[in-house]
């Protein structure tokens, strides 16, 4: 819970208070997981599932608050990526389960929904990314003020 969502909630704090006092505006982006978007895998990803939540509500909660001051908000909610972490766990039934479902991305593939969330979505956005034939992606939004 510290990095998953104390840390996130700490820089994003720190981001939306020095983008309010500049002239420039900008848009913070949290990395929060598919598991933030629905139940987890197990009872071992409970904790987990909750911090990537927990990170999606924060963005929404902060979009709304900071919206009128010129920045914006959003989170991106990518499904498996290639990654040392992901190479370095064993896969139980579920974890291959779900890489059968949603695909093994690239970091390509997270880059690119990270410019279609950047570039497409509205404030307070949460945009799931996963591997898919296309490649596919998906968002759910707040209401902007």
């Amino acid at each position: 819970m510290e990095v998953n969502i104390m840390a996130v909630m700490m820089g994003t704090e720190i981001a939306m208070e020095r983008m309010r006092k500049s002239p420039k505006k900008g848009q913070v982006i949290n990395v929060a997981s598919m598991a933030g978007l629905g139940p987890g895998l197990n009872e071992q990803m409970v904790g987990y599932t909750v911090s990537k939540t927990g990170v999606i509500a924060l963005t929404r909660t902060m979009a709304k608050d900071i919206a009128r001051h010129g920045v914006v908000t959003k989170c991106i909610c990518p499904a498996w990526a290639d990654t040392e972490i992901v190479s370095s766990v064993t896969p139980n039934p579920d974890m291959t389960k779900s890489i059968q479902q949603f695909g093994m991305m690239t970091p390509e593939h997270v880059a690119e929904g990270f410019y279609r969330l950047v570039t497409q979505c509205d404030n307070g956005s949460a945009m799931a990314v996963m591997k898919g034939v296309p490649y596919s992606w998906s968002r759910t939004t707040t209401s902007s003020p």
